[in-house]
């Protein structure tokens, strides 16, 4: 069975929410402006300059919580996240050096994302991997991460679920297989609830399209996978051709497929074995 990956909530709010709050009590001033921040965006950027306010006893934990707004934000962003810091309406914010040193630090985090997403796909995919902090052959497809009350593990997956994502669009064949297989667990989710807005959102172009790549590159899990989808979804139309054109580059590969699968393929038609045939014989890996 091919690795699975652990489905982790990395909505900012329900891990904000999680969080301490020592600004808490200064609150979100009403006339205060949004920087062009939503309001979880905000409260996730006290936490970390908070967490830099006690990092002598807490560590470099800043640095995670840092990196969980930085990964992935667009460049405008940043910047309203650089106003909001140079805000005066926090107390903690009114002295100078603070601000000053509380930026540089914020800056170096910002350094570090620039400097990540110039890596190759399958570097960027083990750091994800070490980060995440577990053995993935050993995952439970779609259990729920422990509760602890220890916030690093939490920061950590944050990160490194946009780490894993990052992975895929340089070109990582395992973290595009990686990042198909995390929402096809969401679609499969959604399916059973029946609630087909969020299987749209979960099987969006990226999805079905890292899992192509991974499969024309050769990646084993994901040509097996393949077939499957093809086959049954629930983020691929049913088509039996595709379906079949992919068992035959399993077999290219030397690659073992289910008995289930393999007892669908026997009832492909005739006609639809001939296309699949023919994309095999010429090289061609067909579309999407």
């Amino acid at each position: 069975m091919p690795p699975m990956r652990i489905v982790v909530p990395i909505f900012l709010a329900m891990i904000v929410w999680a969080l301490p709050h020592p600004v808490a009590a200064q609150g979100i001033n009403a006339t205060e402006p949004d920087f062009g921040l939503t309001a979880d965006e905000r409260r996730w950027l006290r936490v970390a300059e908070s967490e830099f306010r006690k990092r002598k006893e807490r560590g470099e934990l800043y640095k995670l919580a840092f990196r969980g707004f930085i990964a992935g934000s667009p460049p405008e962003k940043i910047e309203s996240a650089r106003r909001l810091y140079l805000s005066d309406r926090w107390t903690a914010m009114t002295e100078p050096e603070y601000q000053r040193r509380l930026l540089e630090a914020f800056q170096e985090q910002v350094d570090w994302w620039t400097q990540v997403t110039q890596l190759k796909g399958d570097v960027i995919y083990d750091m994800a991997k070490e980060m995440y902090g577990f053995d993935m052959s050993r995952e439970v497809y779609g259990q729920p991460l422990p509760s602890s009350p220890d916030i690093t593990p939490t920061l950590k997956r944050l990160v490194a679920d946009k780490l894993f994502s990052l992975s895929a669009r340089r070109g990582s064949n395992r973290g595009q297989y990686f990042e198909y297989m995390s929402r096809r667990g969401e679609a499969e989710r959604a399916r059973k609830s029946g609630d087909q807005a969020k299987i749209d959102e979960a099987c969006g172009v990226d999805t079905v399209r890292f899992l192509w790549q991974a499969g024309a590159n050769g990646y084993p899990s994901a040509v097996r996978e393949l077939v499957v989808a093809y086959l049954d979804g629930p983020c691929h139309t049913r088509d039996d051709a595709k379906a079949y054109f992919w068992s035959g580059r399993a077999q290219q590969l030397g690659l073992g497929l289910s008995t289930p699968t393999k007892a669908r393929l026997q009832n492909i038609s005739v006609e639809k074995r001939r296309l699949a045939e023919g994309w095999l014989l010429s090289g061609e890996v067909p579309p999407l």
